[in-house]
């Protein structure tokens, strides 16, 4: 006998529907049930790991100088991230030399750029101090020259008789030197008027003080201290800077 799911009637046995109600009654194939998605596809396992990305950044920027400093901050970010995981993520290493290698380019790297641009402009400021000496010696050795038949001292009583502060004598490219100037030998007892052109005639300039009396007895007793050059006065009272191989005239 088969007995109808749905009415309950029996019906004869191999029958294919219900005699009362018309139910089928032929067996129904199993459904199988979908499968089931695996979770480990989207959760981490126990254990894993994976590279700080902030770390990866900080070491790529590292090499890039301009925004260095960029790669510094991911590379310290990335270090406090890694410590708060303890584990799960890594890159320690990496995060660490992004970090010193970011540093290397405003440690080192900069200074080393910027160190000739502060070596000129040191010297820069010596020319200035050397140009402002020269111009008290020269303006004190006029005003000597006015006060005594228009003549400039004696070569041998120069450096006495235009009476400076001993500091103006001192340059501040040959600091080791009590006088780091010399005089134009061929001018001491001279008159201003007799010469033809005090415009281009050198009165005094840096010189390398091994000589007698700090006198300049030629062109090579002229120091080209200043960046390959000297700072010079001349009988009109102005002042200039030799680049060495310029035309000097002492007579």
């Amino acid at each position: 006998m088969s007995i109808c799911p749905n009415c309950q009637a029996d019906n004869a046995e191999g029958s294919a529907f219900c005699s009362s109600c018309g139910t089928n009654l032929a067996p129904q194939p199993a459904v199988a049930p979908p499968p089931a998605i695996p979770t480990t596809l989207f959760a981490q396992q126990p254990g894993s790991s994976r590279v700080s990305g902030l770390a990866i950044a900080s070491l790529v920027l590292s090499f890039i100088p301009l925004i260095s400093f960029v790669g510094l901050i991911f590379g310290i970010v990335a270090l406090v991230q890694i410590g708060n995981n303890q584990g799960p993520l890594r890159g320690r290493g990496l995060a660490i030399a992004g970090v010193c290698l970011s540093l290397f380019f405003p440690v080192f790297i900069i200074p080393a750029l910027l160190f000739p641009v502060f070596a000129k402009s040191r010297e820069k400021a010596r020319q200035e101090s050397c140009s402002s000496h020269q111009r008290q010696i020269a303006m004190a050795a006029m005003m000597y020259a006015q006060e005594h038949e228009d003549k400039f001292p004696a070569s041998a009583t120069f450096w006495h008789s235009i009476d400076v502060p001993p500091a103006v004598l001192v340059c501040p490219s040959m600091k080791t030197l009590a006088n780091g100037y010399g005089l134009n030998n061929n001018l001491g007892g001279q008159k201003i008027g007799s010469l033809s052109n005090p415009s281009d005639m050198l009165l005094t300039a840096d010189a390398v003080g091994a000589f007698d009396a700090n006198l300049i007895q030629q062109v090579t007793d002229l120091d080209w201290r200043h960046d390959h050059g000297c700072i010079a006065s001349y009988c009109d009272g102005h002042i200039a800077y030799l680049k060495a191989g310029t035309p000097i005239q002492l007579r």
